[in-house]
């Protein structure tokens, strides 16, 4: 078998995969995402269906007959996959059990990653994805609407300091965990947090972080960030020239598709 190679990660020309929507649910609201079933938006948050337990092995194995090249599975959504932990971990032990030939990913706002840490380990992943968008707890506030954790609604600057905490946690876990590869995702959102790019960045380095990938925000109608521009391709590519002029170690990814929650098959740069 070839190398397997994670188009998400690696900046290759082309690379396959497989995403399992199974997590409806989610533990916070971004200002820029709208979840939402629909079968013509282009954009993370969206999916077509909600994927039960029981049809994951027929799934997998009628995208295995149609993409037989692909050999990373990942869960993206439509919510954030640690707000559904009985489907996530249902999920993973399934791919494990039946589908050992495969990588696993994952892509995550993390604040629920401590809590859950044995059955994170457990799940033997080789990827996964932290969107991480300020280490400051006054942009948190304005980032996100809320945060539910435990049990209780955190707002504001209280929720901005709990973000930091449990996101640190979860860096912290992902850094101990031999062989799984990092990737820190970052919304860029002129004038909110594209000034504290630099900040993160410092920030991450202490980790073992494959590669950034600085994402210009999508305007989705509907949400509290619908009318904040978006950086074009030549002011995003401008801002990872500049990063990569000052942080030599890091890896910047080139290109990113803002794939939806149940994208399956071939992803090509643009």
């Amino acid at each position: 078998m070839n190398e397997i190679v994670h188009p998400c990660f690696d900046d290759v020309e082309s690379g396959y995969r497989f995403h399992l929507p199974i997590a409806p649910k989610c533990d916070t609201k971004c200002n820029f995402c709208k979840r939402q079933i629909s079968g013509d938006q282009e954009r993370p948050g969206v999916t077509s269906e909600i994927l039960k337990i029981n049809d994951i092995e027929h799934y997998i194995n009628r995208n295995i007959s149609l993409y037989p090249d692909c050999r990373i599975i990942g869960v993206a959504g439509p919510g954030d996959p640690m707000s559904n932990p009985t489907e996530l971990f249902s999920t993973f032990k399934i791919v494990n059990e039946k589908f050992h030939q495969f990588k696993k990913c994952m892509c995550t706002n993390g604040f629920y990653l401590s809590k859950y840490k044995d059955e994170f380990i457990d799940a033997k992943l080789d990827y996964v994805t932290i969107t991480l968008n300020s280490r400051n707890a006054e942009t948190l506030g304005d980032i996100y609407e809320f945060l539910k954790y435990d049990g209780e609604l955190y707002q504001g600057v209280e929720m901005g300091r709990l973000v930091m905490r449990l996101q640190d946690e979860a860096l912290r876990i992902i850094d101990e965990i031999p062989d799984l590869k990092l990737k820190i995702n970052i919304v860029v959102i002129p004038g909110v947090n594209d000034n504290e790019l630099e900040d993160m960045i410092d920030y991450i380095s202490q980790f073992n972080v494959y590669t950034v990938n600085l994402i210009p925000v999508l305007p989705v109608k509907g949400t509290a960030f619908e009318k904040v521009p978006s950086l074009s391709k030549e002011e995003i590519q401008s801002l990872k020239n500049e990063l990569r002029g000052k942080y030599n170690s890091m890896k910047f990814k080139k290109h990113c598709s803002r794939c939806r929650a149940d994208a399956c098959g071939k992803i090509c740069s643009k």
